[in-house]
């Protein structure tokens, strides 16, 4: 007989979807901060508020480098053809 024991929990799984085309620029940036920043459904109080307020900054700071990406992209693109 095979005993097989694991701690291996499943997660939640997010998934997103658009229906007016791909995912913008604030939409990635919001995935990767829930990601990067995990606020516990029992943190309280001004430990809570500080969380928020930086997860607010992580995103806004991802988002920043997604249209630095995408111009420089844009930017590559547009020299390949020419």
């Amino acid at each position: 007989m095979f005993t097989f024991t694991s701690s291996i929990k499943p997660g939640t799984i997010n998934v997103v979807a658009s229906s007016n085309g791909p995912l913008t620029p604030e939409q990635w940036a919001k995935l990767a901060a829930d990601k990067i920043v995990y606020i516990g459904d029992q943190t309280e109080g001004p430990i809570r508020d500080q969380a928020i307020a930086y997860k607010q900054r992580i995103e806004k700071v991802v988002e920043y480098y997604i249209r630095q990406a995408v111009l420089s992209n844009e930017k590559h693109l547009l020299q390949r053809i020419k």
